[in-house]
């Protein structure tokens, strides 16, 4: 990943790199730094424009790395000046062989924080992702953070596999995107972009219900995910089984936080 921008935007790097490596610690993957790179535009670069070091950067990353892909993130510097992203993003990936797709997360393009997972999730599926050669319909796409892998335990009785992304994902996993049976996520706001690029442009399935956060939400997840994937004759004696199996903690729970309420800030009510 290449930010092009001036260097004091790659201050959080090492912060970043570490979440990085504790997130592959957590999962039991080889721990490893993220490739990381800044263009480091001065102040010349912003009278006299940096296209010509954005692509020296580029094929400099190419050199280190022999990536499958490179990502080059914009900046609020960059937007400004009104830098010509795709024009040389084409011309590196014409040169290199491989992908090199914008992102274009300037600081001030919204109000929303989260539109730089929408950026994101866009340069995926627009030079990452390819059309299915093959279906694979046990195959769910999970998009999650760097936690833990929760999904297989709840995935594995009804016969289906997690495919958990994006992060740590290599890019060959991320072209067979298109491939899986359903997509899911961790949190609607952060997922949704992605879910529904996936159903509208490879016909992946986009599982609608909330999050499993908590019994109902959980209950309801794992049905349309059954219905989805013609999983609907195992899913209930799941559900049922998993019931009876948290049943004594739950009451013991419920014994535990008797009388107490939670407040409700936003609104001031009580829940």
């Amino acid at each position: 990943m290449i930010n092009h921008a001036p260097a004091g935007c790659a201050g959080d790097f090492p912060l970043f790199n570490l979440y990085n490596r504790f997130g592959q610690f957590k999962r039991g993957l080889d721990v490893a730094n993220a490739r990381l790179m800044t263009t480091n535009l001065n102040e010349q670069d912003t009278i006299f424009g940096a296209t010509q070091k954005m692509l020296d950067t580029i094929r400099e990353a190419f050199r280190r790395y022999h990536p499958r892909a490179i990502f080059v993130t914009a900046s609020c510097t960059s937007g400004i000046i009104g830098e010509d992203l795709e024009s040389t993003l084409d011309e590196a990936e014409k040169e290199l062989g491989i992908p090199v797709a914008s992102v274009n997360c300037e600081g001030f393009r919204s109000q929303v924080w989260a539109t730089g997972w929408d950026a994101a999730y866009n340069a995926i599926l627009r030079k990452i992702v390819k059309p299915a050669q093959t279906k694979r319909p046990e195959l769910i796409n999970i998009i999650t953070f760097i936690g833990d892998d929760f999904f297989s335990e709840l995935l594995r009785p009804l016969g289906l596999v997690p495919n958990l992304i994006v992060p740590f994902t290599k890019v060959e996993q991320l072209e067979r995107l298109s491939e899986a049976g359903a997509t899911t996520q961790m949190c609607s706001t952060l997922g949704t972009f992605l879910a529904s690029g996936l159903e509208r442009d490879f016909g992946v399935p986009e599982i609608k219900s909330p999050p499993p956060y908590g019994l109902a939400a959980t209950d309801r997840w794992l049905r349309d995910l059954a219905h989805v994937t013609g999983r609907e004759d195992l899913v209930e004696e799941f559900i049922a089984a998993e019931r009876r199996a948290i049943q004594s903690d739950l009451e013991d729970l419920r014994k535990q936080f008797a009388g107490i309420k939670a407040l409700d800030q936003r609104t001031d009510i009580a829940l």
